[in-house]
C-alpha cells in the first residue's frame, strides 16, 4: 500500500508524512534557536547554526516534496535499476567506524588532523576521486573547517598533542 512510486512519479504516503514531520521540526528548531542570541554574519550568535541548520531542513524537504511535480518519471521497467541504487552496507559501516574514530581521534590529535583524516576515509568511500584530489579535497575541508570554526566563529576546539 503505497510502497512504490506511482506512474508520475508521486510521492508515496510515508514520503507526504515525512516531509511534514521533517518540516515540523525544521519549525521547532528554528523557533528554539530564536529563543538564543541569532545574531549577525559579522557578529554570530550561539543560535546562528541552529536557526541556520533548521532553515536548510526545510528547504531539503519541501524541495524533496516538490520534486515529483517538477520531474517527469522515468520509464519503469520491471526491477530495473534496483541493484544499481541499492547502498552497499559495507560502505554504511566504513562511514559509521570513520565517525567513530573521528570522535575518538579528535581530542588526541586536533581538529584539523581528525578532519583531514576523516575526510580522506568519507571520501575514498563516497566519491571516486584520484589520489591527489581526495587529499586535496580533504585538505581542503580540513581547512575550511578549521577557519569557519576556529578563526571566524571562535570555537575552541581541540588542537591536540602535535601543537
Amino acid at each position: 500500500m503505497g510502497e512504490s512510486r506511482g506512474l508520475a512519479g508521486r510521492m508515496t504516503w510515508r514520503d507526504s508524512i515525512t516531509t511534514v514531520l521533517l518540516v515540523v521540526l525544521a519549525a521547532f528548531i528554528c523557533q528554539q534557536a530564536r529563543l538564543i542570541e541569532i545574531g549577525s554574519l559579522n557578529d554570530p550568535g550561539p543560535g546562528l547554526f541552529p536557526f541556520g541548520a533548521g532553515i536548510a531542513i526545510a528547504a531539503l524537504s519541501i524541495l524533496r516534496w516538490i520534486r515529483p511535480f517538477l520531474v517527469a518519471a522515468p520509464e519503469a521497467a520491471p526491477l530495473a535499476g534496483q541493484a544499481e541504487n541499492r547502498v552497499e552496507s559495507w560502505r554504511l559501516w566504513v562511514v559509521a567506524m570513520a565517525l567513530l574514530g573521528y570522535v575518538l581521534l579528535t581530542n588526541w590529535a586536533g581538529f584539523a588532523i581528525a578532519t583531514f583524516l576523516f575526510a580522506i576515509v568519507f571520501l575514498r568511500v563516497a566519491a571516486n576521486l584520484k589520489p591527489w584530489a581526495l587529499v586535496a579535497t580533504a585538505f581542503l575541508v580540513a581547512a575550511g573547517n578549521q577557519l569557519l570554526f576556529v578563526r571566524w566563529l571562535d570555537v575552541g576546539l581541540p588542537k591536540g598533542v602535535f601543537w
